[in-house]
């Protein structure tokens, strides 16, 4: 099912020119406003790779730019809204905007990716651009709605315990551990053999709690890789950190990243 959202919405004043992303004229779903249409689409050429689970402040898949001309009677929108809307089939696209100042010639938009894709596999469908006069998009600007291609293949990313929150119950000054599974992603990379004291180690930095002391980790990365939580509280009460595992990887086409898992861990203490 198509994910619906607007993304931009913009009054407009006395020229108008509008960006977005997309291919080509489409059909349309609703009516149009022929006296102003979009034209001279600059579409990119989105074939990629990207990872499941990239990392929550970094994209694995680059965000883009279209540019666009608008023609037509410009002065019949002054004082209205234009509406984009994208439409996003498997859930790439995070939000859109347009890159000011506005042009009659070449004004592009700017859309952002998100930072986690869908699950592993490969996607070829098309990001949907409408560009409305109302927020139903009953009425689209002429050459509305554009069409951005794309194949996009998602590689199986570093995963800390499902993406879930990790739990820990213990009394007073009685260690627990709790053991987590961890996901290693496609393309990890390794240490040289030279490369001491990690030699043919994966390229792995987990992310200590230096300011947390009733919590601990250790992460094993051997055949069946996990990560091993560690409570240990002198006082009774709630405590609560995030887990943190960077990865270093290459994709099969070469390009490099260092993805980041990031789980929150509760700690409860008792008595």
């Amino acid at each position: 099912m198509w994910s619906r959202f607007m993304t931009f919405a913009l009054p407009i004043s006395f020229a108008f020119s509008l960006l977005l992303a997309g291919c080509g004229g489409g059909g349309s779903s609703g009516d149009q406003a022929s006296n102003v249409t979009l034209a001279n689409v600059s579409l990119p050429a989105i074939t990629d790779e990207t990872y499941e689970n990239g990392s929550p402040t970094r994209t694995t898949l680059p965000s883009f730019l279209v540019s666009a001309d608008v023609q037509g009677n410009l002065a019949s929108l002054n004082g209205k809204t234009i509406y984009v809307i994208v439409e996003d089939r498997d859930g790439f696209v995070q939000r859109a905007s347009v890159v000011a100042p506005l042009r009659q010639v070449g004004t592009t938009i700017y859309v952002e990716t998100k930072t986690f894709g869908p699950p592993p596999g490969r996607y070829t469908s098309g990001f949907v651009i409408k560009v409305c006069l109302d927020s139903n998009c009953t009425t689209q600007l002429g050459g509305s709605p554009i069409v951005v291609p794309y194949d996009i293949t998602v590689l199986p990313g570093l995963v800390l315990n499902s993406n879930a929150a990790v739990s820990l119950t213990s009394r007073v000054n009685t260690r627990t551990e709790r053991t987590v599974p961890l996901t290693l992603p496609t393309g990890l990379l390794y240490y040289p053999d030279d490369f001491l004291p990690y030699a043919g180690k994966p390229r792995l930095d987990k992310q200590d709690i230096p300011f947390q002391p009733a919590l601990d980790w250790r992460v094993d990365s051997s055949s069946s890789p996990t990560a091993t939580v560690i409570g240990n509280a002198a006082a009774a009460g709630s405590y609560s950190d995030n887990l943190v595992l960077y990865a270093e990887v290459q994709t099969p086409k070469g390009k490099r990243f260092r993805l980041e898992a990031q789980v929150p861990v509760l700690y409860t203490v008792t008595p």
